[in-house]
């Protein structure tokens, strides 16, 4: 048995804001540099500023040092929206994609200057146990990404990958806080 391949596009409906794994594990540098900080007692502006500016970095999904939404993200998507029309074992089973999808946006490829462009930084309040704090994301308003995706056609055929994609865009989105953010329409690509 052999996989098809199809080229799926992704145009947002509404900003991605990306969250990263990175600032959950105790053992990358970027969150040891956070902590560093989040743990004073008294903080300085300078400090709430570096805490934001750290959170984004490490909240940034990055693939050889571009913007990028993981395969993982893309999956998941995915099978959400295949579970919802009871096609999750498929879903699970049937489809592949790779690598991460590249980010196309309209702002500075440089990642600083992204970080410094307030277009590209969402902060809000968010409750932490019985506490409000401030959580910083990257925010992209106008995106789109482009990727392939193998699947096994005894499992799922060409019309049912598309259509999968195009009702998780509508209900399920990507990203962080979905599906108010992350939503949008997918289309195939002919090569």
């Amino acid at each position: 048995m052999e996989a098809e391949k199809i080229r799926i596009r992704l145009t947002g409906t509404r900003p991605l804001l990306m969250h990263s794994a990175r600032l959950a594990d105790p053992l990358d540098p970027i969150r040891a540099r956070l902590a560093k900080i989040t743990s004073k007692r008294s903080k300085t502006i300078a400090d709430h500023l570096e805490i934001s500016r750290i959170e984004w970095h490490g909240g940034l999904w990055l693939h050889e040092g571009r913007p990028c939404i993981p395969a993982e993200a893309l999956l998941k998507t995915f099978q959400m929206a295949a579970r919802a029309s009871n096609r999750g074992q498929e879903a699970s089973a049937g489809i592949q994609i790779e690598r991460p999808a590249l980010l196309e946006y309209d702002g500075p490829a440089d990642i600083d200057e992204l970080g410094g462009d307030d277009r590209f930084v969402f902060r809000t309040t968010v409750k932490v146990g019985r506490a409000r704090t401030i959580r910083t994301r990257a925010r992209f308003d106008n995106w789109a990404v482009e990727f392939d995706v193998l699947f096994l056609p005894t499992l799922l055929n060409r019309s049912e990958v598309l259509d999968t994609f195009m009702t998780a865009g509508f209900t399920k989105g990507v990203g962080d806080w979905r599906p108010t953010f992350g939503t949008y329409l997918a289309e195939e690509r002919k090569e």
